[in-house]
């Protein structure tokens, strides 16, 4: 497997990793999910072509392990699963 070809998922304890996972794979990815960030820098460092951080993993000291790293060995990418509803037709969207 070439290394820009895995998906690197960090997630909270209780998240459902699972669809993002399946989602990737079936897309030919390789992906590893991880619940605490520095496991996921080890491998970062090994190589990935992308993480994928849940929103709900990005907070204080979460972040520090990301922040050291210096040089980005990938493309790291924030997953907010959050529901937005789409504007109705003929009501101007209101925010």
């Amino acid at each position: 497997m070439i290394s820009s070809e895995r998906a690197l998922i960090l997630v909270s304890a209780d998240g459902d990793d699972a669809q993002t996972s399946q989602l990737l794979k079936s897309a030919g990815w390789a992906a590893e999910t991880f619940t605490h960030v520095d496991p996921l820098v080890e491998q970062l460092h090994k190589g990935a072509g992308v993480a994928l951080l849940a929103d709900e993993t990005l907070h204080g000291d979460n972040l520090r392990p990301l922040f050291r790293m210096g040089r980005q060995p990938a493309v790291l990418v924030r997953l907010s699963l959050h529901r937005i509803d789409p504007p109705r037709r003929g009501r101007p969207h209101r925010t």
